[in-house]
């Protein structure tokens, strides 16, 4: 009954029933809706519907969204609508995509890179050796454009004032 309605609202695009019906979910602690939801997620254009759904499917620690939020946060379409993906990851086990939260630490945009930075501090421990090199070798590279850059707005700087 409940995922009939879900459904209905969604497709009316009736987005203050969808959000009545996804609290109610977790409320209740439905989880026959996750793949229907999961199936959402991954398709629709709508990021306020995906964020919604990603959060709802967090609180209810469906740990089968890890990979399709993981998948979505490196489309180009959510590009700018990344945050609450990357933060409906946080009560989920997400160790096996600590490389691309990395990545996005030195990516993406200021939440994404403080989102990412987050959840990397919940599982520093857990870091594989390898992905840790790789991510030491990669910010001493970052470090040195840094430098050279600053070494150039520096010189611009300069060329201005003169």
């Amino acid at each position: 009954m409940l995922l009939k309605k879900l459904e209905e609202s969604i497709l009316n695009n009736k987005m203050d029933e969808v959000t009545n019906l996804l609290d109610e979910i977790v409320t209740q602690h439905d989880t026959i809706c996750n793949g229907y939801l999961i199936e959402q997620l991954r398709t629709t254009e709508n990021h306020l519907l995906r964020n919604q759904i990603a959060l709802t499917l967090s609180d209810l620690k469906c740990q089968e969204v890890v990979d399709v939020i993981i998948e979505l946060i490196q489309d180009p379409r959510t590009d700018g609508n990344r945050g609450t993906l990357i933060y409906a990851l946080e009560p989920l086990n997400y160790l096996d995509h600590i490389d691309v939260l990395l990545n996005l630490c030195l990516t993406g945009n200021f939440e994404v890179k403080l989102q990412s930075l987050q959840l990397i501090k919940q599982v520093k421990g857990n870091i594989p050796k390898k992905i840790r090199k790789k991510y030491k070798e990669r910010l001493k590279e970052e470090k040195e454009q840094l430098i050279d850059r600053k070494k150039f707005l520096k010189e611009l700087k300069k060329q201005i004032n003169n």
